[in-house]
């Protein structure tokens, strides 16, 4: 997870999202890109925030996790956990 400027905020990116909601469901970088239809080093590359994920592919994660598409928008403080969360 990024840090923002200030040092005592935790910064959830879009791609830390990504992969938290990844490794809960107990899923690989390739497991996910084969769901999604998607290569694998976009995965990588949206996790690491190497790059940014399109609309196309942020609602396609959301209705694969059952989330709402704003669920991978930027957020500050948390632990980036969704304690409430259902699994597929």
């Amino acid at each position: 997870m990024a840090n923002s400027k200030n040092n005592n905020t935790i910064f959830i990116t879009t791609g830390d999202k990504i992969r938290i909601l990844r490794k809960k469901h107990k899923l690989t970088q390739e497991q996910l890109s084969a769901v999604l239809g998607c290569n694998p080093e976009k995965i990588s590359q949206y996790e690491t925030g190497k790059k940014r994920p399109d609309f196309l592919f942020i609602a396609s994660i959301a209705q694969h996790f059952n989330k709402p598409t704003d669920y991978f928008l930027p957020t500050e403080g948390g632990n980036g956990h969704d304690d409430n969360e259902t699994t597929n």
